[in-house]
């Protein structure tokens, strides 16, 4: 079963496109893929995400370590991205990541919400690699500013329903 979180774009009559991030399977040492409409598209491998920079998040009492999805998606701490594709009025907010997990749960995240100059002014939503310093099984999507978790993908899946 493929494993990961795509990127869409989804305006009124076309069908989505976008940039899809996901592993070949639940492991970790898979790699992880990133193809779409991003300049840095291509396979990471867990060493080299560990060798981008980490952020660290706090949810309750647990904290998460892993690569800001803004910053794995091309973005950067100024604001600019490669990201957002479309000159449209509101491209940010209709663009979008739909994240499916191993047991069907879906995420949706505008990337509107991640853009550090826009929505995305919180803790970082993260691809975890850690929990409490300790390695996953497998890839984590972390929503820190929903307070109830229920945004949070566990063994993200790339096939997208």
């Amino acid at each position: 079963m493929d494993k990961g979180v795509k990127r869409c774009r989804h305006p009124a009559g076309v069908a989505a496109v976008g940039a899809c991030l996901a592993s070949g399977g639940a492991a970790l040492a898979d790699p992880l893929a990133l193809s779409g409409p991003v300049s840095d598209a291509g396979d990471f491998s867990l060493a080299q995400l560990e060798s981008m920079a980490a952020s660290t998040v706090t949810v309750g009492t647990n904290s998460y370590t892993g690569v800001s999805l803004w910053s794995l998606l091309g973005g950067t701490s100024t604001g600019t991205s490669d990201v957002i594709v479309s000159s449209d009025k509101n491209a940010i907010l209709r663009d979008y990541i739909v994240a499916t997990g191993s047991n069907g749960a879906k995420s949706l995240i505008s990337l509107g919400e991640l853009d550090p100059f826009f929505g995305g002014t919180g803790q970082p939503i993260l691809v975890a690699y850690q929990e409490n310093g300790n390695p996953l099984s497998s890839l984590q999507l972390i929503v820190p500013q929903d307070p109830t978790g229920t945004r949070d993908i566990a063994g993200l899946r790339r096939r997208m329903a």
